[in-house]
């Protein structure tokens, strides 16, 4: 098969590319990781044609990205972490609220469009105490 891109969208396939697998590399199944380093190193060994070479370096290990490749991404994959963080942080403390001050019984006696109501309600509460104050409030009680 053989794809015809600009250098547009070489560029944007070699981003996603790259962002892809920093989230296949965490851990999980082998063979798909390594299967993504196969699909990385062909794509990447095609830089020459679409003229990005500041996204690359050659050594022995073959065509890598570039301190400025790094930097690119890193300036993309920090904004989805810290979006991803305040996201998963709010989505815990609502559950335990949630799981703190409902019961299995009050659970099942509500309808579904109750539940998701509240559950927003609380996720709200938590999203404006975050985006007004960061963590300055949050305490954690260890005992």
């Amino acid at each position: 098969m053989k794809l015809d891109l600009t250098q547009k969208q070489y560029k944007s396939l070699v981003q996603l590319i790259y962002l892809g697998v920093i989230q296949m590399d965490v851990g999980g199944d082998n063979s798909q990781r390594d299967a993504a380093f196969e699909v990385e190193d062909y794509i990447y060994s095609s830089h020459k044609e679409c003229d990005i070479d500041d996204y690359f370096i050659r050594d022995k290990e073959g065509v890598n990205p570039s301190r400025k490749m790094h930097t690119d991404m890193q300036k993309i994959a920090g904004a989805y972490d810290e979006d991803a963080f305040w996201s998963l942080l709010v989505i815990k403390l609502a559950d335990i609220e949630w799981n703190t001050q409902y019961n299995q019984d009050d659970i099942d006696n509500m309808t579904d469009q109750e539940k998701e109501d509240i559950i927003g309600d609380i996720r709200r509460k938590y999203y404006r105490e975050f985006n007004s104050n960061g963590l300055k409030n949050l305490r954690i009680d260890i005992d």
